[in-house]
């Protein structure tokens, strides 16, 4: 048991090194703020291990507690991408996700007073599936794109990371120790999706490409609910700008000849920058959209502000 225990310690260590090093990948994205709860997420659970190896002797109840505030947290960063959206994004954190750990974490708060620290937390079933209910929430979103397998490996780690504190499953120190191995591989299969999305947008040389690029990358950070309300309000504009392409999950659809297709994105793309510059930084986005002609580049034209409501 104590070597497995340094080697769970071990993974929870690399797990946070692994977080620390994918900060560039968010750089100029409102998902740094996910990133933030994901590095809160990690040091917590590297806390947890320690406290539930046999290299510290605390009273049950406390070590229950630490495990158990390390599965809420592990909730925190897919919760935070639900509201990534500018100019409401820092208010999420405070009025969203600050109050979701609260709420979640005080029926164990409750029992670890009312015992003194002397008995370990065991979640009622409200209480379970309130926590259940907000892990499958965060985790659809996700499912369907590129980071689907992450995704579900995060859901199975998040589910053995509470186990401790489930009444009818066995308290076993080594159950709780294994979500170290689960969070670094969750968190490897994330920043592996992300770097091929990056490299691929800096290789992308047309506008056709780089859109398409750009695209799957928001739907791998941001989820599929952001992405089919951004398709929503790209219909609509569609329709009033009369596009000659439309925007699928997949990115805008090819025409006739890549000039043609070049032609019809480059007049989209005034909108379709706007659409993601609630996400995405302006100097990020100017740094990647960069096949086409610099007159294509503007900002959407004051005549079109009308038409571009909030998405």
């Amino acid at each position: 048991m104590l070597a497995y225990a340094w080697l769970m310690t071990g993974l929870a260590a690399m797990n946070c090194w692994q977080v620390l090093r994918q900060r560039t990948l968010h750089t100029g994205m409102t998902s740094q703020y996910s990133w933030y709860w994901t590095q809160i997420s990690a040091l917590s659970l590297l806390a947890a291990v320690v406290l539930s190896g046999p290299f510290t002797v605390l009273s049950p109840a406390w070590t229950s507690g630490s495990q158990y505030l390390a599965a809420i947290l592990m909730l925190t960063p897919a919760v935070c991408l639900l509201g990534a959206r500018r100019p409401g994004v820092a208010a999420w954190q405070w009025f969203v996700v600050l109050p979701l750990v609260f709420v979640l974490a005080w029926p164990g708060a409750i029992q670890i007073v009312n015992s003194n620290g002397r008995i370990p937390i065991e979640l009622s079933l409200p209480a379970l599936s309130g926590f259940l209910l907000v892990a499958l929430m965060s985790t659809a979103p996700g499912l369907g794109r590129g980071m689907t397998l992450a995704c579900l490996v995060q859901l199975g780690t998040t589910l053995t990371a509470v186990s401790p504190v489930v009444p009818w499953l066995p308290h076993s120190p080594w159950l709780f120790l294994s979500a170290a191995f689960g969070q670094m591989l969750a968190t490897g299969l994330a920043g592996s999706c992300l770097r091929h999305h990056h490299a691929r947008l800096q290789q992308s040389a047309s506008l056709h490409q780089q859109t398409t690029q750009l695209w799957l990358l928001f739907q791998d950070i941001y989820g599929m609910i952001w992405a089919q309300r951004l398709l929503e309000r790209a219909r609509e504009l569609e329709r009033t700008e009369k596009w000659t392409c439309s925007l699928t999950l997949d990115g805008f659809t090819a025409l006739a000849t890549p000039a043609e297709t070049e032609q019809a994105v480059a007049r989209t793309l005034p909108a379709f920058r706007w659409l993601l510059s609630r996400f995405f930084s302006g100097p990020w986005l100017d740094a990647r959209l960069t096949g086409s002609p610099a007159d294509v580049l503007q900002l959407t034209p004051e005549s079109h502000s009308s038409s571009l409501a909030s998405p």
